[in-house]
């Protein structure tokens, strides 16, 4: 395994995070005859630009910035309307500079904290996140956020970028145009390690199963506390 990533297990669930980005790297179950991934990553999802990642564990905000943050107030009813500012993008993946991240053996800590100096950075609030392992099995991901610009935060996006292995395309990225098929090997490939994702967007769920449509699957669900559990 690199020494960019760290490996959380628990039961049949195998999790590998990536220092470098705060992310998710992988996941598979340990007795699953295929060892399908169901995340994307470097290896399995080309193109990806380094500086402004959209990785599993990324947040993708867009907050309403102050033109004159002294005159802002809690009272909505009292502030001049519309309160003068602009829209702008705040990105974990463009915040490397306050990103800080541990692993104690059963935890992922990710710690986005202060103003980054890069564009598009995250400068108006402190992001933390934990990744854990519950007894069912389900991987919890925890998200706090904290205004830090000392008025009102209005947040307009709040994105969870969810990159699961489904380049189906580097498979025939060599492939001639005259050919009509990828071959036995490359068949095995994009049905046993590759995946879809179904997305239900009214409840936030997923579902992440491979081509074949044979389980185990992947599935995103809320919890009943502050949270998400996959």
């Amino acid at each position: 395994m690199s020494e960019n990533l760290v490996q959380l297990v628990k039961g049949n669930m195998v999790i590998a995070f990536d220092k470098r980005y705060g992310s998710i790297h992988s996941i598979h179950y340990a007795n699953d005859p295929f060892g399908t991934n169901f995340i994307g990553n470097e290896e399995n999802t080309p193109g990806v630009t380094d500086w402004d990642t959209r990785w599993t564990g990324a947040l993708v905000s867009t907050v309403w910035w102050l033109k004159n943050p002294g005159t802002a107030s809690a009272d909505l009813t009292a502030c001049e309307v519309p309160v003068p500012g602009e829209w702008r993008r705040e990105l974990t993946g463009c915040s490397g500079d306050i990103r800080h991240v541990s692993f104690d053996g059963e935890t992922f800590f990710v710690n986005y904290t202060g103003k980054s100096q890069n564009e598009g950075g995250i400068q108006s609030y402190d992001l933390r996140m934990r990744y854990s392992v519950a007894e069912d099995q389900s991987l919890l991901w925890d998200i706090e956020i904290e205004n830090t610009t000392g008025s009102p935060l209005e947040i307009g996006e709040l994105g969870l970028p969810l990159m699961v292995n489904s380049h189906f395309a580097s498979f025939w990225s060599d492939v001639g145009p005259h050919q009509s098929t990828l071959g036995d090997h490359r068949q095995r490939l994009v049905h046993e390690q590759r995946v879809t994702a179904h997305h239900f967007i009214g409840g936030a769920q997923f579902l992440l199963s491979r081509s074949t449509s044979a389980g185990r699957c992947a599935v995103s669900a809320g919890t009943s506390y502050p949270g998400n559990g996959l």
